[in-house]
């Protein structure tokens, strides 16, 4: 197509591809696709990072295994650049563990190249669209990594995270104003497993006293106010 014929809405492509004969064919059955244009064609992962730079494709058609290197390697340097390209993942490994490190390093889709002659227009358009596309499996796995990685860094950032249960329990107990006697009969614990667990609590925080431990909790709006009274 002459590129001043081109669409508005046409979906400019990079193919790279190190199986010459496999990305011809490809490029044949993309090049009947009337929104879709083959605008490089590449060999290397070298070769993709400067076709992309340099013609800002909509999608980056990327194969798992290239002659310089992985295409993981290709996109995270994508990444770190901060190039705005869907990419689209073709591979003839098609394991879910081949899946999922793709999907985390930022590709949109995986395709297999058993099913691509049938499936990629569609899925081209899919991800040029802003929509994914991956198997259930790895799309359930991908969830689950984020929601792990989530409450791991929500618990990071709490600030009695350097704290053990039972320490974070010790201290709350002396934010709220209680005694060690106090504690020791409400956490069903000795007064002097009370005294050690406060002491690494504070050690931890970088506290020296009670009194520092109720302005910290305080502060770090662990508690609603100020207790009435801090104990000895």
């Amino acid at each position: 197509m002459d590129p001043s014929e081109q669409r508005p809405d046409t979906i400019t492509l990079v193919s790279a591809e190190d199986d010459r004969l496999l990305s011809t064919f490809l490029t044949t059955v993309l090049h009947h696709e009337p929104d879709v244009r083959v605008v490089a064609s590449v060999w290397s992962g070298a070769d993709a990072l400067e076709a992309v730079k340099k013609l800002k494709p909509r999608v980056l058609l990327l194969d798992l295994n290239l002659p310089d290197g992985s295409g993981l390697s290709v996109l995270n340097q994508l990444a770190e650049r901060g190039d705005e390209v869907a990419v689209l993942i073709l591979s003839g490994d098609e394991c879910v563990e081949s899946q999922v490190e793709a999907a985390r390093a930022g590709a949109r889709g995986f395709l297999g190249k058993s099913s691509a002659a049938r499936l990629l227009p569609g899925v081209i358009r899919k991800i040029a669209q802003g929509e994914t596309y991956f198997s259930n499996q790895v799309t359930s796995r991908v969830l689950r990594d984020f929601v792990a990685l989530n409450r791991q860094a929500h618990q990071q950032r709490h600030p009695l995270s350097p704290l053990t249960e039972r320490e974070r329990e010790v201290f709350i107990g002396v934010a709220r104003g209680l005694s060690n006697p106090e504690l020791s009969r409400e956490l069903f614990m000795s007064v002097s497993t009370v005294k050690s667990h406060l002491r690494s609590a504070l050690d931890k925080l970088r506290l020296s006293s009670r009194t520092d431990a109720v302005v910290f909790s305080v502060r770090e709006g662990l508690l609603p106010e100020r207790p009435s009274h801090i104990a000895a």
